[in-house]
């Protein structure tokens, strides 16, 4: 039996052996307790070991997979780094990379935590997930896969539920027992650490959970997270250090919004079905805006633990049943509410007394908040939020604003789709020293993060007179999508904002998103408003030294097949133009046969053929076999082919003229036409390869042209693309550094169903031929690896001259 063997390899000292035989017992068993005790000796092999390298998250998946497979280690290693769990795209590759190994329950907590992160990413991705847990067997995902279901309620959840529910687990024999016992012992450190481990996470939410107002339990749990480098204690600092306020810098509201983008889904409670929007408080779900289940079946699930973190209740067309869940117990934590500023609604709202710190309203056409107007019922509310449906109905709001006494009593409002008369209501009334702009679409009221709208905040000293101070703070997650709608939207809410009483306003925003031509008309605008303004694209950037060696894929080339003058001169015989070559005893031969091919081979094989001119050998003596085959045929050493092409062949472009030239059609298979090239010579920047594609994208006239506006907006972007906006453009494109940039590019010959082929990656194997170091990076319309647009480039410094070499080709559909 594999666990008798598993405890004989630890007896003498060999772990990798007996996790070998643990996982054979485990595919036999699937026992719970045998995958814990897996987890605990891979990790302790893990760290071991030396981690997989990989700069990107691509190079790290080819890394994993260029492994010789047998190692059991090996996949513990790879699952060292968390999967990424917003990245469809990369959770793909990760699949793909798993795909041909035993099942195995290293990889359950992988998968359920991406399906939990994003559950509703692209349907064959998460497909394909449910199906590799279905496989794997692992009963230990049952209780997500629950709270997927009742989440999300799709069939591939189901059916890979009912497929575990149904699952067997085996229980050992007692000699199997035994052994197992006997190596946890070894273990026993590391299992009772997990242990005490759980049982503090249970502690300490436990005390959260017995008062979810008070912020000090939730500070204690947060920095126990913290300190085991778990992202979710750094949510609930960032948010409990802003209360209920919004972050204090525009770095810390990028950190919380990123870490919601990210990891929200994942952190949000099973109640989160409920819910259109999500919001969280002190780092835990708190509700937001209910979709469109049966109020009717709310009552049953209140009693989850879940609804006492509850803050947030909105529903702006059923508000009569938001008010009536007030009333219940179990959400007495409730103090922000949304509605439809209609009377009977907010008649039903302060017919009572309610513990409201905020409320949210929708204004209509049909609006009459008269009965809100006294605030008497609502004696808590310091915050109001409206969102304007109508401009036709701004000049009763308008009056509303300043004739409403429950305006006295607040500290903050947030008005959205106002214009000017608006502003200066609030500005005329006593009461309120915060008021907010809120310019954009989608969710901003709710503050979600989500659109690309603008936040600005006039604050005043005192509670009377006109506000001073004004910041402009973006709302951006996606500004690849609308980035010229971005900026018009903020120069619409600054026109707003009254002339000759701000003192100062201040822009905050990342420097480079703003490469817009629209940064002047926005600066001549902000000096129109405040004397004093602070814009991020006039403040001095740090500039970063450039690392001795770049953080980025770059393959370093040994110098051994470089030109060398002493050895290669240009009096070299052809040898090889027009002839059928056999290739043989050479390491290699991907690189020679492309080498002989932009020589002028007519065909080149690693198989003696029928018809063969020329044999190039590896060895100091020809093969036997090929003497008998081929007696009237030429027989070359291969280190006479390297001095042949360095003198026929001096750079990356003229390696692709000599394959055209001698026939070859080089292009991307998939595309349609013809593509067109750009080759360049280039002088090193800042002895950086990254940095001299980089001044090429910004310079090149060739670029330049090649960019377009997008036809239109998508709504995937995977995680590795970075942006890339030209001076004076207001659109962005998208760069990906992978070390073959030309990988999806072949060279065909030959019109028939089956062409002569240079595949992409049997192309670069001449790069270390030519260069010391080289790299690529696709430029792409859309931040996706399938954009239609786009180019291929791949680039070096020349070992002949220090200069980057290198050729762009474009993706070319019809």
């Amino acid at each position: 039996m594999s666990i008798d063997q598993a405890r004989a390899a630890f007896d003498r000292a060999d772990p990798p052996t007996g996790l070998a035989h643990l996982l054979e017992a485990w595919r036999t068993l699937r026992l719970p307790r045998l995958a814990e005790l897996i987890q605990h000796v891979s990790d302790a092999l893990v760290a071991a070991a030396s981690p997989i390298e990989g700069k990107t998250e691509i190079a790290y998946v080819e890394a994993f997979e260029a492994l010789a497979p047998g190692d059991p280690v090996d996949l513990g290693r790879f699952l060292a780094r968390p999967w990424p769990c917003k990245s469809t795209h990369l959770a793909n590759l990760w699949l793909r990379a798993t795909s041909h190994r035993p099942d195995d329950p290293r990889l359950t907590a992988a998968i359920t935590r991406f399906l939990l992160a994003d559950p509703t990413a692209d349907n064959a991705v998460v497909s394909k997930a449910t199906r590799r847990l279905a496989a794997i067997g692992d009963v230990r995902a049952i209780p997500d896969l629950r709270a997927l279901v009742a989440r999300h309620g799709t069939r591939y959840f189901a059916a890979t539920l009912a497929e575990l529910e149904r699952r067997e687990v085996r229980e050992p024999a007692p000699n199997e027992v035994a052994d197992l016992a006997a190596i946890e012992a070894r273990y026993a450190a590391q299992i009772d650490e997990a242990r005490q481990t759980a049982e503090r996470r249970a502690q300490l939410f436990a005390a959260v959970l017995a008062d979810p107002l008070d912020p000090g339990p939730k500070r204690v749990y947060g920095d126990w997270l913290t300190g085991r480098s778990d992202l979710r204690g750094q949510l609930i600092a960032l948010q409990l250090a802003r209360g209920t306020d919004w972050p204090a810098t525009y770095a810390a509201d990028r950190a919380e919004r990123e870490l919601l983008r990210v990891h929200r889904m994942a952190w949000s409670d099973p109640i989160d079905r409920w819910f259109l929007s999500m919001e969280f408080v002190d780092g835990f779900f708190a509700g937001g805006q209910f979709g469109h289940l049966g109020y009717d079946e709310l009552p049953d699930t209140l009693d989850e633990p879940a609804w006492r973190f509850v803050r947030t209740l909105a529903d702006f067309e059923e508000g009569d049943e938001v008010l009536a869940l007030l009333d219940d117990p179990r959400l007495a934590g409730v103090r922000t509410v949304g509605l439809l500023a209609d009377a009977a609604t907010l008649e039903l709202l302060v017919d009572r007394l309610r513990a409201l710190t905020e409320l949210r309203l929708y204004w209509t056409g049909d609006a009459d908040a008269a009965p809100l107007a006294s605030g008497t019922n609502l004696p808590e509310l310091r915050t109001l939020a409206i969102d304007v449906d109508d401009h036709r109905v701004l000049p009763a709001l308008s009056a509303w604003l300043r004739g409403a006494p429950v305006i006295e009593q607040l500290e903050r409002i947030a008005l959205r789709n106002v214009q000017a008369d608006e502003i200066a209501a609030v500005e005329s009334r006593r009461g309120p020293r915060v008021l907010d702009v809120i310019a954009g679409n989608e969710a901003e009221l709710a503050g979600s993060g989500s659109g690309i709208g603008w936040t600005i905040r006039l604050t005043r000293e005192h509670d009377t007179g006109p506000f001073r101070s004004a910041v402009a703070r973006d709302h951006v997650e996606h500004l690849w999508r609308e980035p010229a709608r971005w900026a018009e939207t903020l120069v619409e809410a600054l026109a707003r904002l009254p002339r000759g009483t701000l003192g100062d306003l201040r822009i905050e925003t990342s420097v480079e998103r703003l490469k817009l031509p629209i940064r002047e008309q926005l600066t001549a605008l902000a000096r129109e408003i405040a004397p004093a303004i602070v814009v991020p694209w006039e403040q001095p950037e740090a500039h970063a030294k450039t690392p001795a060696r770049p953080m980025l894929p770059v393959q370093q080339h040994p110098t051994h097949l470089h030109f060398d003058p002493s050895r290669h001169t240009s009096a070299v015989a052809d040898f090889v133009a027009g002839k059928s070559v056999y290739v043989a005893d050479v390491d290699g031969y991907d690189m020679y046969r492309s080498l002989l091919y932009a020589l002028g081979a007519k065909s080149v094989a690693s198989e003696m053929m029928a018809h063969v001119d020329l044999i190039v050998h590896g060895k100091a003596a020809p093969p036997q076999e090929a003497r008998a085959r081929y007696p009237e045929g030429e027989f070359v050493r291969a280190d006479a082919v390297l001095p042949l092409f360095h003198s026929k062949v001096k750079s990356f472009a003229e390696f692709v003229r000599a394959l055209q030239a001698h026939g070859f059609r080089v292009r991307n298979p998939s595309d349609e036409g013809d593509p067109e090239f750009d080759f360049f010579e280039l002088q090193l920047v800042d002895d950086s390869l990254h940095a001299t594609l980089l001044s090429y994208l910004e310079t090149s006239s060739f670029i330049s042209g090649f960019m377009h506006k997008q036809s239109f907006p998508i709504d995937e972007r995977a995680e590795a693309f970075i942006d890339f906006t030209l001076p004076g453009r207001d659109y962005s494109w998208f760069y990906l550094w992978t070390t073959d940039g030309w990988a999806r590019v072949y060279a065909q010959r030959g019109e028939d169903d089956f062409p002569l082929e240079i595949k992409g990656p049997q192309l670069l194997r001449v790069a270390p031929v030519l260069w010391t170091q080289s790299t690529g990076m696709y430029f792409y319309e859309y931040p996706e690896s399938e954009s239609v647009d786009g180019l291929f480039i791949q680039a070096g410094i020349d070992a002949r001259t220090g200069k980057v070499t290198g050729a762009a080709i474009s993706r070319s559909w019809t």
